[in-house]
């Protein structure tokens, strides 16, 4: 089965890239608890975040 994570470093690069205005609350709400820390967040997390700010 393939690996269903993503970077959180990542993935709140990728969302802010396709928004605006968006702060440090995104890591919050991909469940990483320091800034800047490389854990992995699963990809239906990373979805649900990017649907909440790209509507």
């Amino acid at each position: 089965m393939a690996d269903q994570t993503t970077s959180c470093v990542q993935a709140a690069d990728m969302i802010r890239n396709m928004g605006s205005n968006i702060g440090t609350e995104l890591e919050e709400e991909l469940g990483c608890i320091y800034n800047n820390s490389n854990c992995e967040v699963k990809n239906n997390v990373v979805f649900d975040v990017m649907d909440k700010y790209m509507t």
